[in-house]
């Protein structure tokens, strides 16, 4: 337990490290807590705030600012609210960013702090005490990983599609499943506009699949409300029920027990800056920006090399070479740099590691070697690509011609069998096991659902998803914020612009 003693010190020394600019913008912050709970009627001390720590740079900025007030309140009343961190961890999590989360907490005294219960970890409905040593139990990691490939399998492995979207709706679920203990404040690390950005995503999510509807100035319940709408609505159009609400990875809290909790958006108070921060974040947490964690615009998950590398593989596929892809992902991971600020120093670290054939043959290993941790192979990953399952085997043909033509003569076979009107012998029923990663009940829910198709510039391809937009996948991601049109010539070499999504 932190003494009187050592909680002074360490307010000294992080007011000392934050520097005089962003104390004064604690203080500003801290007056605003005091000031909604004596508004609300809720004693200082007995104030709960719910912080979602993802352990990037971002939430352990805005982690330590929230601290920094949390022993402000503690020096001028002798008393202060209480901070419970919750952490969603999913496969995209390395292991060096868990090992950065302990270093925070340590610098912090988080672990040893009475107004801080201990931090926990979020995944799939299992929660346990925050652990550097973490690994994703096998059930969890089974879940985790037919998310990505039923997902993938319906957008031709399209980044954002297959691994943001699920991992946004787990992000979800944790902070319901916090709310419900008697939160009073959620603790936002998003700016004003990227809220923004995301309310109208959520709207207009919900107007094209006839959900009840963000009100004008809803209260958060109604905001939660609609988030768990999207999740039910999104999880039974991905799976089938069975394997979703009875296999034990569905966990639905009620719909807020607890209704008393209010937005604290932190960046109304603080001007993000991993530039101007940049010493506090090496000298004073000791946070470490190393490869394993730094990829592209995130600095706590693999994912975006994870989408590269998908992008190589279709350009690959398509025969314009997966160095190309690479480079078509590259330029939106350029205007992600600039569009969220990043200082140079990170720029020039993240993109020195493609800027060669041979690092980018590097990077690739890297990517192939993550996607076997998380337990789907190479030739899964070029399946992604083709998805050649979704809405009655659309794309079987050309992927069986490309990529297996010894099974071109089983085509009307397996087509039958996927409907379930045939049988078809284990050698076939392997092929597609072991090429796609998925089991026939899952093989047979995919052979039914709609794809999303790549959108390109041209009024045709455009018109393919306008005429499907009622379908959850393809709302959710026509309008996801997280996209930028490229241009690239194809084989033929003719220029083609095309929307990319990504991180």
């Amino acid at each position: 337990m932190i003494t009187n003693k050592q909680s002074k010190k360490l307010f000294f020394n992080l007011s000392e490290a934050i520097g005089q600019k962003e104390f004064d913008n604690v203080k500003k912050f801290a007056r605003y807590v005091k000031h909604t709970c004596l508004k609300k009627k809720i004693k200082l001390a007995d104030a709960n705030i719910l912080f979602g720590y993802g352990g990037g740079k971002d939430s352990t900025w805005s982690l330590a600012f929230t601290r920094l007030a949390q022993l402000v309140f503690r020096q001028e009343f002798g008393e202060t609210f209480n901070l419970h961190i919750c952490s969603m961890v999913h496969l995209g999590t390395p292991r060096a960013t868990l090992q950065n989360m302990q270093k925070v907490f340590t610098r912090l005294q988080v672990f040893d702090d009475v107004s801080i219960p201990f931090p926990q970890i979020y995944c799939y409905g299992q929660i346990i005490n925050f652990t550097s040593d973490y690994k994703v139990p096998e059930p969890q990691k089974s879940w985790l990983r037919e998310d990505i490939l039923l997902a993938g399998q319906r957008s031709f492995g399209n980044g954002r599609a297959t691994f943001c979207q699920t991992c946004n709706l787990h992000m979800v679920n944790a902070c319901i499943y916090k709310l419900n203990q008697g939160m009073h404040f959620i603790i936002t690390g998003d700016s004003t506009s990227e809220l923004k950005s995301y309310h109208a995503w959520v709207q207009n999510i919900l107007e094209q699949n006839n959900l009840l509807q963000l009100e004008k100035n809803g209260d958060c319940k109604n905001n939660i409300v609609c988030l768990q709408q999207i999740h039910d609505k999104f999880y039974s159009d991905l799976m089938p029920a069975a394997n979703y609400y009875t296999s034990g990875r569905y966990h639905h809290a009620p719909v807020l027990v607890y209704l008393k909790f209010f937005f604290i958006p932190i960046f109304d108070f603080t001007k993000y800056s991993l530039k101007e921060h940049w010493p506090f974040f090496k000298n004073f947490l000791r946070f470490d920006f190393n490869d394993e964690i730094l990829n592209f615009t995130e600095t706590d998950c693999h994912y975006p090399l994870l989408m590269c590398h998908l992008r190589g593989i279709l350009a690959e596929c398509e025969e314009r070479g997966y160095v190309s892809g690479v480079k078509e992902y590259l330029s939106v991971v350029k205007y992600f740099f600039n569009k969220k600020e990043f200082p140079k120093k990170l720029i020039e670290m993240n993109l020195n590691k493609f800027s060669s054939e041979a690092k980018i043959n590097i990077a690739r290993r890297r990517a192939e070697s993550v996607f076997e941790g998380i337990g789907i192979s190479k030739i899964q990953t070029v399946c992604l690509v083709y998805s050649p399952i979704a809405e009655k085997c659309k794309n079987l043909h050309k992927y069986l011609v490309e990529q297996a033509p010894e099974f071109l003569k089983h085509e009307i076979k397996i087509k039958k069998y996927l409907a379930g009107d045939g049988r078809i012998k284990d050698k076939i029923k392997k092929f597609l096991f072991t090429k796609t990663g998925l089991n026939q009940n899952l093989l047979r829910h995919l052979y039914l659902s709609p794809l999303f198709y790549p959108i390109y510039t041209h009024t045709n391809e455009r018109r393919n998803n306008e005429d499907n937009d009622k379908n959850i996948l393809n709302s959710v991601m026509k309008h996801d914020p997280h996209q930028k049109e490229v241009c690239f010539f194809d084989k033929n070499g003719e220029k083609i612009k095309e929307v990319i999504f990504g991180r």
